[in-house]
């Protein structure tokens, strides 16, 4: 059974027989998967109140198996489940949008890199981030991306599990669930050496928020970060750029300003993170917080 999984297998150079990184990764203990993989884990956090450290926090260190069971249950913690039905049948919206996104976390995530993988949720957004070996870079388009098996033996078992649909599906399945669970929310996944999943909340979720201030104040803000005098400037010509245009993609941002993208998408990362952004109208764009 493991051989035809794919997690024993035969060095055809030199003949020897073994387990995979797949298998630990799968089927591993907790110390078996230290000893191999020192450096995984998983971070799940709250941030609704406390956004310097955390609200509520599991440190996952089990095998995928076990990191995808406790991750669903600190989703069904701390995310609301809409009523909904599907024909004259309830489904839990949650889980179907959630469940693609755990598996995705897990299953595409580059092992052999060190950095920790995070499930963070927010007041009206969870965010995922895992280390990847990127065959494309910036937003994927949902409607015309090509999907890239990037751990098929661990797709094919979590396919078997029931746990993961056929490959792409899961990104058109969050796309399509997630009408109903946030009307007017948009996704977003995009694609670097970090691969990261933005998924909105409903409105039900969100504690009431400031006013929104003005571009000047916008713009005053930058001045409390701790960055060089150059990266603030080059922040407040970003801010001033989506105060006049509205709704600008990092391709677009980088083209006016004569700018690499890859500093652009940063440059928007740590502007979400702060706050003074958010993800625009069209898909992929970024507008000043309203």
């Amino acid at each position: 059974m493991l051989r035809s999984a794919g997690l024993y297998q035969v060095d055809p150079l030199t003949g020897e027989q073994g387990y995979t990184l797949a298998a630990v990764l799968l089927l591993g203990s907790d110390q078996l998967l230290q000893a191999v993989l020192p450096a995984y884990r998983i971070d799940a956090l709250v941030r609704r109140q406390d956004l310097d450290r955390y609200d509520d926090r599991v440190d996952i260190r089990g095998n995928l198996i076990e990191a995808y069971d406790q991750l669903m249950d600190f989703v069904a913690k701390h995310l609301p489940d809409p009523f909904h039905l599907e024909g004259q049948v309830r489904i839990s919206l949650r889980e179907k949008i959630f469940r693609e996104i755990v598996a995705n976390l897990l299953v595409h995530r580059e092992y052999l890199n060190g950095r920790s993988a995070r499930f963070i949720i927010y007041a009206d957004r969870v965010e995922v981030d895992n280390a990847n070996h990127a065959v494309s870079h910036g937003p994927l388009d949902p409607r015309g991306f090509a999907p890239f098996p990037k751990n098929p033996t661990l797709a094919r078992f979590f396919a078997q599990l029931g746990r993961v649909e056929e490959l792409g599906s899961g990104v058109r399945n969050v796309m399509r669930y997630l009408q109903a669970y946030r009307p007017g929310g948009s996704a977003e996944f995009i694609e670097e050496d970090v691969f990261r999943t933005i998924v909105p909340l409903p409105v039900s979720n969100m504690v009431a928020s400031p006013a929104v201030p003005t571009l000047a104040e916008t713009l005053a803000m930058v001045a409390d970060l701790k960055m060089t005098a150059a990266v603030k400037q080059r922040l407040r010509r970003e801010l001033k750029l989506l105060s006049v245009a509205q709704a600008l993609t990092a391709t677009e941002i980088a083209t006016q300003l004569e700018v690499e993208q890859r500093t652009v998408r940063r440059d928007l990362q740590l502007l979400r993170q702060t706050g003074l952004i958010e993800a625009g109208t069209r898909y992929g764009s970024y507008q000043l917080k309203q």
